[in-house]
């Protein structure tokens, strides 16, 4: 149960947020939609289950908005502080997961099959290396305005230069989902954000060691 209440979060918190909802979030109003957003990804994932651990699902939304309200709070006292803030954010939302499924363990057996299980593991991992790192990264870099600027601008190339660079170390471990091989085509447009713009080794290195990092949490999750 944890790791599909995590995927639901990375969903509702990268995908499902766009820049336009972060700032509606100022009010209490983009607070709740965000909250009411995440509620209703959680209860589609679920599944049927959703009848038996409503009130598990409910406190989990209701701390989300909590974590989320304090942070926004906090951003409004100390608004040069950015990194840490995202990332404590970003801890605690993935505690109070933690807590929530082993409350939820204790009241209903495992219902995903282990076939499932792993496909949602893969689903975070390609999660992690492309949008939730693109959103990461942003906020890592506030103090680099250039860099930060290359980054958004590059931010669907490579994006999916790491889905790929990704793809490519798991099959080479033999671990991919998947049965076939990478085609060169995908090669070269995974090569193509790191061959323009101020910055090209640094975006490199850095998509290449993200592209690692989720080969770990996947060998490590499984």
């Amino acid at each position: 149960m944890f790791w599909l209440l995590l995927f639901a979060h990375f969903l509702a918190d990268y995908p499902f947020q766009p820049d336009r909802l972060v700032a509606a979030k100022r009010s209490w109003i983009g607070q709740v939609i965000h909250a009411f957003i995440h509620l209703v990804v959680t209860v589609i994932l679920v599944g049927a289950v959703r009848t038996r651990i409503w009130p598990a699902l409910i406190v989990l939304t209701f701390t989300h908005l909590m974590i989320d309200i304090g942070k926004s709070a906090l951003s409004k006292i100390r608004p040069q502080w950015v990194v840490a803030p995202y990332f404590i954010d970003q801890l605690l939302h993935i505690v109070s997961i933690w807590i929530v499924a082993q409350w939820i363990s204790t009241q209903i057996p495992e219902t995903l099959a282990p076939d499932t299980t792993r496909l949602i593991i893969y689903g975070i991992a390609y999660l992690i290396t492309t949008i939730v790192w693109y959103v990461s990264e942003r906020m890592i870099t506030w103090a680099n305005p250039q860099y930060r600027t290359q980054v958004q601008e590059q931010s669907w190339s490579r994006m999916i230069s790491r889905a790929v660079l990704f793809s490519l170390f798991l099959f080479l471990l033999g671990m991919a989902p998947f049965q076939g091989r990478i085609q060169s085509s995908l090669l070269v447009t995974a090569a193509i954000p790191y061959l323009s713009g101020q910055y090209r080794l640094r975006p490199f290195l850095t998509d290449v060691g993200v592209a690692l990092v989720g080969v770990i949490f996947v060998s490590a999750a499984l």
